[in-house]
């Protein structure tokens, strides 16, 4: 088995007559299973396109404009740079740093976006006269409404 992006390619072991065909693949999450992914009635999922091709087919040169372009791009170029934390760059929140990730995603992510967002436009002078007071309290008023990070 071989995923690459996106596709997954499995090597049939049946010399060069390895064909396409369209199967819907579900993870499976039975402990102790051997089996990573398991078939699902058609119905019930999203399609997924596998590709059964043969090792000398993988090795072949890539015929796809496409995938030719990515191939031939660096690694900086193809994957994102390392994730910046919790600050972008620009000095904007960056929502998909794992040090917010289940902050953003709790029930109160709504309210933690605002408060982050207003703290980090403000100066710290803005922020010692009491700016984005409401939006932090509203923050913690539905942690505890809900009691989201409770442990």
């Amino acid at each position: 088995l071989f995923s690459s992006l996106g596709l997954v390619y499995f090597f049939n072991g049946y010399g060069d007559n390895g064909r396409q065909r369209p199967v819907c693949l579900n993870q499976s999450t039975r402990k102790g299973s051997k089996r990573y992914f398991d078939a699902i009635p058609e119905s019930n999922c999203i399609l997924l396109q596998v590709f059964y091709i043969s090792e000398r087919e993988f090795w072949e040169e890539i015929k796809d404009e496409y995938v030719q372009r990515i191939a031939d791009m660096s690694p900086d170029e193809v994957y994102p740079s390392n994730n910046p934390g919790p600050t972008k760059p620009d000095g904007s929140v960056n929502f998909e740093c794992h040090c917010v990730g289940h902050l953003v995603a709790s029930p109160c992510g709504h309210e933690f976006r605002e408060a982050i967002t207003c703290q980090k436009s403000s100066t710290d002078e803005e922020m010692e006269a009491g700016a984005c007071g409401d939006q932090l309290l509203a923050f913690m008023e539905c942690a505890m409404r809900t009691q989201c990070f409770k442990s």
